[in-house]
């Protein structure tokens, strides 16, 4: 591997450009790729100095003739813009050599992976090239294998969103794809999860799976319902806000899967009326509480279903 890395990454790969998606054609074909331009890997590589900043490299991409054909033809209607120089330098410069692509197949509904080759290249009469003039860069994937995401558990029905970018390294969801790298099909998937103990499936949710535990966790102890604010993005102070079916009291919580202790957010405590119920759903566990005290116990003994519910709720204090 280059770069000095040491673990297989994982990255979230999308295939969109002006004209569609290609993700399923480019699967076909063994490759995976980027465009963002009528420059070629080469025309990349010799501008992609480390001394030079993204919008220094576009600057001398936007100079090629056909990248500037792009422009004046109103296929583009401005230059190359640095963010795109950044995917494209994650693309080249961070993915080594049997990283994993995973890419998400609509039309069946397939989470499919592959590992990369380290070499990236281009053609100029590429099949998808685009009409426009935009050059396809391209790694070829090896050892590709797809899972069918309704056979997955419902974790894994997050793996399509993650990442915001089309060349995305996984951090929060690394063990879900890393079990997909490591095993043949969903049912063997399935038995692995289903054998750990609970403490370890609880380490392996992401922070959208957290909530979604902690709301289950109020409705079942705390005769929760939701009033319709989505969790997790409704509110800035609070991930949960709903109502006790029985006293009809406000229930407000905020959820945070971090490993380690925490703060518990002032945000937090100056949001809740006199009469709320609120929960501070700590995975890691609390290191103060809202009035500000240093927390009398060591994380070591802390348990793990932690929750604050305006004070600590650790095994020692509970």
């Amino acid at each position: 591997m280059t770069g000095g890395k040491s673990m297989v990454a994982y990255w979230r790969i999308r295939l969109k450009n002006q004209d569609g998606d290609f993700t399923g054609a480019a699967w076909e074909r063994s490759e995976i790729g980027i465009w963002y331009g009528a420059w070629s890997a080469e025309d990349f590589r010799n501008t992609n100095d480390q001394h030079r900043s993204n919008q220094q490299i576009a600057d001398i991409l936007n100079e090629l003739p056909a990248q500037q054909t792009l422009v004046t033809s109103g296929a583009w209607d401005s230059a190359i813009p640095s963010s795109y120089i950044s995917t494209a330098r994650r693309f080249f410069d961070k993915i080594s050599d049997g990283d994993w692509a995973v890419i998400y197949l609509g039309t069946n509904q397939t989470v499919a992976l592959a590992q990369m080759d380290d070499a990236v290249c281009s053609e100029s009469g590429h099949p998808l090239n685009t009409n426009a003039g935009e050059i396809f860069k391209y790694r070829k994937i090896r050892d590709k294998k797809t899972f069918a995401l309704a056979q997955l558990p419902d974790a894994y029905r997050l793996v399509p969103t993650q990442g915001r970018g089309n060349v995305h390294e996984f951090s929060r969801m690394y063990e879900h794809v890393k079990l997909l790298a490591e095993h043949a099909t969903a049912d063997e998937i399935v038995g692995v999860l289903g054998k750990m103990p609970f403490d370890q499936q609880l380490d392996l949710m992401g922070a959208s799976a957290w909530e979604s535990f902690c709301v289950s966790w109020l409705i079942m102890e705390q005769s929760f319902i939701p009033t319709g604010l989505s969790t997790g993005r409704a509110l800035k102070a609070f991930d949960i806000v709903g109502r006790n079916r029985l006293s009809g009291k406000r229930i407000v919580a905020q959820c945070k899967k971090d490993p380690h202790p925490v703060s518990i957010e002032e945000d937090f405590v100056r949001s809740l009326a006199p009469d709320d119920e609120g929960y501070y759903f700590a995975y890691g566990g609390c290191t103060e509480g809202p009035s500000g005290p240093e927390h009398p116990c060591p994380s070591s003994q802390r348990r793990r279903s932690r929750r604050c519910r305006r004070q600590c709720q650790c095994a020692t204090c509970a």
